[in-house]
This record gives C-alpha cells, structure tokens and sequence, in this order.
C-alpha cells in the first residue's frame, strides 16, 4: 500500500510518513560511503569481480531472509522483472561506475552520478507514450546541468586526455543506466517482498557480473593471497550497506514506491555539494 491511498486514517499516515523519512535518512548516510568503498576496494580487486562478489553475498542474505519470512516463490515475470533491473542498477550502473573509478576520482564519480535526477525527466519524455516535461521541469534539469558543469568547470585538476574523458562518460553511462532502471521500474511486475526483489536484483546483477569478470580475464590474473586489508574492509563495508537487515535495497525499494517522482532522484542530490568540493580527490 502506498502513502498517497485515499482514504487513509492520519495515524496511517504517520507511520507511513515516518517509514519513508527513515528510508530515506538509511539511503543518505549508506549510500554516501559507497563511492569511498569502492574505491578502496579497488586498490587490489578488479572493479567487475569486486562488485560481483558484492552483490552475490548481499543477493544471497536478502534472499535467506525472505525464506526465512516464508515469502512466495517468485513467479516468472517477477523474475523477468528483477533481471532487467538488476542488470540497468548492478551491472550498467555499478559495474560501469567500478570500472571507471579506476581512473575517476570518487568525489568526481559522485558529482557525475547526482545527474541522475536531471536524466530521469528526459527519460521519462523520451520513452514511448512519454510525455514532454514542463516548463518548470525543463528549467530545472538546465539549472541543475548548469550547476555540475560549473562544478566540473572548478576542478583544481581539470579534464585532459581522451582515456579520462572516455572514463567520465562511462560514469555518466551508469548514471543514465540507473535512471532508466527508475523510470521502468514503477511498470514492472515485482514481488511484493521488497526484501525479495532486491535480493533477486542483486544475485541476478552479481551472476552478470561474474561473467564479465571471467570474460575479460579478471579471474585468471587474480591474485587472492595479494588482496590487502584495505581492499576487503571496502568489499565489506559494501556488502554491509546492501545485506544489513535494515537493507539499502530495501529503502531504496520504498522510497521508489512510496515517495512522489521526485523525491527519490533526490538521494543523489544530498551527496552533490560534498562531491563538488571534494571532486578533485581520490
């Protein structure tokens, strides 16, 4: 049940109002350290193999405990539905964005990735029977890319040579990817476990992502007596933010149902002035 039902009692409401504010507060503070995890992880793990191992253990807890919630198998579609978002948020999304923070600083790798809110109208448009933004709404997205290009524009190091460009727009790549999964997943039929659907987004997403990792040769070169402790405490600390019982797949799940279109694009907002001042670190 959504929190715009009508009618609705207004203690309903309140707890429903207080649910989302806590997701979205769990969103906040998990998501921000993410980019600082994977770049830490990245000091002796391939990027692709990385965020498999990532999504595969967190899939695997959030799966155990909606059987441990004696939820439904999921039906065929629901499994159709899951891959596709699994393989637009954790392989086009993550694994694009953890391949190029090889070369992209993570304050610049969150900047980039707080477009997101600006690609989901445009998205929304050109997608078919879309409709085309307001007027309002086109301000907004031009003042907002005006914004992170005078971010970008401020770098102490500025942008040079065709491999960083190349590396900066895969992130972009991911950010689209990430809005599209957005935009298509309010057609799609999902479980109705939100635990389950992001644990089937994250095994499905994980396999994908092993399978790159095998085809480009990331396994055979592996070195896992060479993994240092730094790179595991940022393997974990992923995999804590996406496994916890308190899930960020959760609440991303019920900010996306719950909340009205635009609030959930704002989760990339609150990392944007910090990504701005720090975007020229590593």
């Amino acid at each position: 049940m959504r929190c715009a039902s009508i009618p609705a009692p207004a203690s309903y409401l309140d707890r429903c109002s207080l649910k989302l504010v806590a997701a979205f507060a769990a969103v906040y503070v998990l998501w921000g350290g993410t980019y600082l995890g994977v770049r830490l992880g990245l000091e002796t793990l391939p990027p692709f193999f990385l965020m498999a191992v990532r999504s595969v253990a967190a899939g695997a807890v959030l799966l155990a405990v909606a059987c441990a919630w004696a939820t439904p198998f999921p039906a065929w579609r629901e499994w159709r539905a899951t891959a596709i978002l699994g393989t637009l948020f954790f392989v086009f999304c993550h694994g694009v964005l953890a391949y190029a923070q090889q070369r992209v600083p993570s304050g610049l790798a969150a900047l980039l990735m707080a477009t997101i809110p600006l690609w989901v109208p445009l998205i929304s448009w050109v997608r078919p029977a879309g409709h085309p933004p307001s007027a309002r709404a086109i301000l907004t997205v031009s003042v907002g890319f005006a914004g992170v290009a005078l971010l970008l524009a401020a770098r102490q190091a500025p942008l040079t040579g065709a491999v960083e460009i190349l590396y900066i727009a895969a992130v972009l790549f991911a950010a689209i990817s990430w809005a599209v999964g957005m935009v298509v997943s309010r057609e799609l039929a999902l479980p109705a476990s939100r635990v389950q659907t992001a644990g089937m987004e994250l095994l499905i997403g994980g396999a994908l992502l092993f399978i790159i990792s095998m085809t480009i040769g990331e396994m055979a070169v592996l070195d896992l007596a060479a993994v240092s402790a730094t790179s595991l405490a940022g393997l974990g600390y992923l995999i804590l933010c996406y496994s916890d019982l308190a899930p960020m797949s959760f609440c991303c799940m019920q900010v996306r149902r719950n909340a009205p279109p635009p609030m959930p694009t704002s989760i990339r907002w609150s990392l944007l002035c910090s990504a701005g001042r720090c975007s020229g670190s590593r």
